[in-house]
């Protein structure tokens, strides 16, 4: 009997909240890719079908090695609080389904409660966590160190019409520096010049004249010495493969990258 999983192992709200094996990955992508599979390639279309299947190697091979990381912490909702909050949606479901006003004043009674009951527990938690306090284990002078530490305000905006204070000029500023960023540039009336011809001429210049000598070809080893510089905490593009992954990529698909069809060195090992 056939079973399908159709959820991923990645974790949909935070991507990072997971954990991968690399040498699991590493191993997977050993055994299903050779290096005669990419040989041969002598069109455009065939080099986007390569780096799909490219992509898409690396991309399964990371999902299928990883696994998101649980959160075993859970904040703790006294039951009859959890039982009100149920009874308040119910009521609110009720009166979006039958626009009925008498439901209307029952979610909102059932709100203003719940907001009672909330007020009423943190404050009794509040209250419980001051009478626990003792001078011996220290927790005390903790405490009282964090209410007196000062901290800094948020300073103001400075802009060339003036200074922003309070939250409506702030938001103001931020709006009109947007509204002058955002805007199109436009050309006043009498505006003469010949950049834009000076540019497209250049252009077509450049595109009508091929380079006199071809581009060198890309060896591997500048590949590895690139790889190892980047920079891990940079955010993937469109094909979601970070620089984590690529640095930890096997030597044999690093090669891919680089390979014109002709046997690979002996000195390479894979």
């Amino acid at each position: 009997m056939l079973s399908f999983n159709l959820t991923s192992s990645i974790h949909k709200s935070n991507p990072r909240a997971i954990t991968s094996s690399w040498s699991a990955i590493k191993i997977y992508l050993k055994n299903h890719f050779h290096l005669s599979d990419y040989a041969n390639i002598n069109s455009e279309l065939l080099i986007e079908e390569k780096l799909a299947k490219f992509t898409d190697a690396v991309s399964s091979a990371y999902n299928l090695a990883s696994k998101p990381i649980t959160n075993t912490r859970h904040s703790y909702t006294p039951h009859h609080i959890q039982q009100l909050i149920t009874i308040k949606n119910r009521a609110r479901k009720t009166f979006q389904r039958t626009l009925n006003p008498i439901h209307k004043t029952e979610a909102n009674r059932l709100q203003s409660l719940l907001k009672k009951e909330l007020g009423i527990y943190n404050q009794n938690t509040w209250a419980a966590k001051l009478a626990t306090l003792e001078t011996q284990e220290n927790c005390l002078w903790q405490m009282q160190k964090h209410f007196r530490k000062k901290r800094s305000n948020i300073p103001n905006l400075t802009s060339p019409t003036g200074i922003a204070n309070n939250d409506e000029q702030k938001a103001n500023l931020i709006a009109n520096t947007f509204i002058d960023n955002y805007t199109e540039n436009k050309k006043p009336e009498n505006y003469t010049t010949n950049i834009d011809s000076d540019v497209i001429n250049t252009l077509r210049n450049f595109f009508s004249t091929p380079p006199r000598t071809p581009n060198p070809p890309t060896y591997l080893v500048e590949i590895c010495d690139y790889v190892k510089t980047l920079k891990t905490n940079k955010a993937p593009g469109f094909d979601n493969i970070t620089n984590k992954m690529i640095k930890n990529l096997p030597l044999k698909f690093i090669l891919i990258l680089t390979y014109d069809g002709r046997p690979p060195a002996p000195e390479i090992q894979f």
